[in-house]
């Protein structure tokens, strides 16, 4: 079977370029890299030796796009590719050894794994990754009672229950996106749940999905670029968040998410508050006083916010284009072109 890495970069092509040379250290033959490089602030040193990496070795291979967002580049990248497994991989993380894609190729031995998603390795964490070390293994890539991604990728323990595959470190058959459609382009976070949401209510019960702690990358959070969600602020993150919940989990689980609509405003509440708290955004790591003041503030405006997310969200439905759901991936016939598609330009760089 042929492997194709994908490497979707955004501004942070320096680090793509670390992604790549590890790539390409790999014992795996069969396989090619695909850089979908959309970056609109690039150094002539960058760019220089990302040119250089993609001379060097024949299995790279550069397509230059204008920026698409996470779900699009996704798409585009799979309409690319030529393996029979795609493996995504972020710009900003490092496969952690020389066995790496032969870890994610051993699992499609069997033809049932659909897709498999391998451990994360934070740069610079000591001790266990989560408290509850015992219910993060039991929960690995599972869902909450209302759908929400549960991740645990730290964990260290195989399983073959999960329920969906994470956004970076994951691998999938390219037959499975010719059979169930690829990611819904309606929103810029989470972007992953749409795709699982579909394979597990098509799926055959013979069918699974793995995670595999044999294939880890090394995580680098601290890289600026990229969709910058640590960089955002909260009020931006929640609209994005809000647009989420409404467009994948309250389209895909429409009953459960109006019969529950109160419990999905709490969940919204909840995990800003968490991302301030927890000090994922840089705007307030290491500073409690100012992670205080945000909190109160963020809980006293939230139904106000609530509307002012409400109104353009709801807009955009009755006035907008129909959201496309799950662009079906078509079988591979014919040669691939690598150039950008006619009315979609590409920036100079």
């Amino acid at each position: 079977m042929k492997a194709t890495v994908v490497l979707r970069s955004y501004n942070r092509v320096a680090a793509a370029c670390d992604a790549l040379e590890a790539c390409l250290t790999q014992d795996y033959a069969d396989m090619e890299v695909l850089v979908i490089e959309q970056s609109t602030k690039v150094t002539p040193d960058e760019q220089a030796r990302l040119a250089r990496l993609a001379a060097s070795d024949p299995r790279v291979v550069v397509a230059k796009r204008p920026p698409l967002g996470g779900p699009g580049s996704r798409n585009e990248a799979c309409k690319i590719a030529t393996g029979d497994i795609i493996i995504m991989l972020d710009d900003d993380d490092i496969p952690g050894h020389p066995g790496w894609l032969s870890a994610f190729m051993k699992n499609f031995e069997d033809p049932r794994c659909l897709a498999v998603t391998g451990r994360h390795v934070v740069e610079g964490q000591t001790g266990d990754p989560y408290s509850n070390m015992e219910r993060a293994r039991k929960n690995v890539l599972s869902y909450s009672w209302l759908y929400w991604q549960r991740c645990y990728t730290q964990v260290d323990i195989r399983s073959e229950k999960i329920l969906n595959i994470h956004g970076t470190n994951s691998a999938i058959r390219r037959t499975v996106l010719e059979r169930f459609g690829m990611w819904d382009t309606c929103t810029t976070i989470e972007d992953e749940n749409s795709l699982c949401y579909r394979i597990q209510a098509g799926k055959r019960p013979d069918e699974y999905m793995v995670f595999d702690p044999e294939a880890w990358i090394l995580r680098r959070l601290d890289i600026e670029g990229g969709l910058d969600k640590r960089a955002m602020s909260s009020v931006n993150f929640g609209r994005r968040l809000f647009a989420y919940l409404h467009n994948v989990p309250g389209h895909y689980h429409k009953a459960r998410f109006l019969a529950l609509y109160p419990a999905y405003m709490a969940l919204l509440w909840f995990h800003i508050c968490e991302r301030v708290y927890d000090g994922e955004s840089w705007k307030y790591k290491g500073k409690t006083g100012k992670k205080i003041v945000a909190l109160s503030a963020f809980t006293v405006a939230f139904p106000f916010l609530w509307w002012y997310w409400a109104i353009p969200w709801a807009k955009g439905r009755i006035t907008g284009a129909p959201i496309e759901r799950g662009p079906k991936l078509a079988p591979r016939h014919t040669p691939r072109d690598i150039a950008a598609p006619a009315g979609n330009p590409v920036p100079a760089t």
